[in-house]
């Protein structure tokens, strides 16, 4: 009878909780769709393609004003990285540094090497706007400083910048951990390499 009384209990629980098959295809869907884990991942998602009708994307000079907030163009490719950091720091842990190596293959391919790139962290809700804004452009800073100091991604061809809680990815759950990522977008291409083509 109390084996009987237990697992009914934990049949509750699970109701409670709503831990159902659905849900955890959902949080699937979010890593496959969102969150690419692979160099040829990040290619295919950062390289500029061409539009319906071969009409191709032509990038201009990618300058940027670090004073102004870097906006986010639908022309511009861009990926989710789902970077994990230490509870409440930016510190990297080893996953993610495996990632970013990835994504540093990426970014030296022949696809990728003559284009600029933005760095956005991104939280969720939790915890006080002004920190969470704070937090966010650490992240950015660690995740360009880990590609520049350990992977040899140059200096220069990196943008940082921290949106906080803004731009969620899933709004409907502002605390859920797909809203907690860095966001990379292809800025176009480098001065010195649309003056040699």
């Amino acid at each position: 009878m109390k084996q009987f009384y237990y697992y009914f209990q934990m049949s509750a629980l699970l109701a409670c909780l709503a831990i159902t098959p659905a849900k955890a295809n959902e949080i699937n869907i979010y890593e496959e769709q969102f969150f690419p884990k692979t160099a040829e991942d990040f290619i295919k998602a950062l390289k500029p393609i061409s539009q319906n009708r071969g009409i191709s994307i032509e990038y201009q000079e990618a300058e940027i004003d670090n004073t102004q907030p870097i906006i986010k163009s639908p022309n511009k490719p861009s990926v989710n990285l789902r970077i994990h950091f230490a509870f409440n720091s930016a510190r990297l842990d080893e996953k993610s540094k495996f990632l970013l190596y990835e994504l540093s293959k990426a970014l030296t391919s022949e696809d990728l090497s003559s284009y600029k790139f933005s760095i956005v962290g991104h939280t969720d809700v939790v915890g006080p706007n002004q920190y969470n804004q704070s937090l966010s452009e650490k992240r950015a800073i660690a995740v360009r400083s880990y590609l520049t100091s350990m992977l040899g991604i140059q200096k220069q061809r990196l943008e940082t910048e921290g949106h906080g809680e803004e731009n969620l990815l899933d709004p409907y759950n502002p605390k859920s951990y797909v809203n907690r990522r860095v966001e990379i977008t292809n800025l176009g291409l480098i001065k010195n390499t649309i003056n040699s083509q």
